[in-house]
């Protein structure tokens, strides 16, 4: 066991603290106990700063799913939640979170745990994503895109428009059903 074993409990906690993802723990009515170096990190606070405050102040909404749900055993955790919301950085900006939420009890006391991850550099990529889609699909050029066989993949609003093909009848098919002679 760990707790029992002050050389594995050692290891947890660095293991626990270096993680990059942020790890927050709170009591059973949501104040913060502890943070580690990640969540310190993604909100640009010091431990110091935060503990004995509600997780609230760091990720506004986050108390709604702390409430108790239903009995636990000491050492036994309640299956948690994954949800996405946004933080507060100490800068005031919002960050993007995903946030797994699982509720335990320790001699007694019920703790909760909330593992942070940082959606911001996601969140930028699908935004590129979107951007570039939208220039694909709303080209005036015509746009088809293949695999390696010639099998259609992709292909534009305009290509549709001036094929007189709906979407769903090319992709899929290989671009030579364009040079059939059977479309208008």
């Amino acid at each position: 066991k760990v707790f029992g074993n002050p050389q594995a409990l050692k290891r947890l906690n660095a293991i626990l603290h270096r993680a990059a993802d942020g790890i927050v723990t709170t009591d059973g009515s949501g104040v913060i106990l502890a943070l580690n170096s990640g969540a310190a990190r993604i909100f640009g606070r010091e431990e110091w700063e935060v503990v004995n405050e509600q997780a609230d102040r760091l990720i506004p909404g986050i108390s709604k799913y702390l409430l108790p749900v239903g009995d636990v055993v000491d050492g036994d955790a309640v299956a948690g939640y994954g949800i996405e919301g946004l933080g507060i950085h100490a800068d005031g900006s919002r960050l993007p979170l995903h946030c797994s939420v699982a509720r335990v009890r320790v001699d007694r006391a019920v703790r909760h745990s909330i593992i942070i991850r940082d959606l911001s550099a996601l969140k930028e990529v699908e935004n590129e994503y979107r951007k570039l889609a939208n220039v694909l699909e709303y080209n005036p050029s015509m746009v088809m895109i293949t695999n390696a066989r010639g099998t259609i993949e992709y292909v534009n609003l305009k290509l549709t428009e001036v094929t007189g093909y709906p979407m769903e009848d090319l992709v899929g098919h290989d671009q030579k059903i364009l040079k059939s002679g059977l479309q208008d």
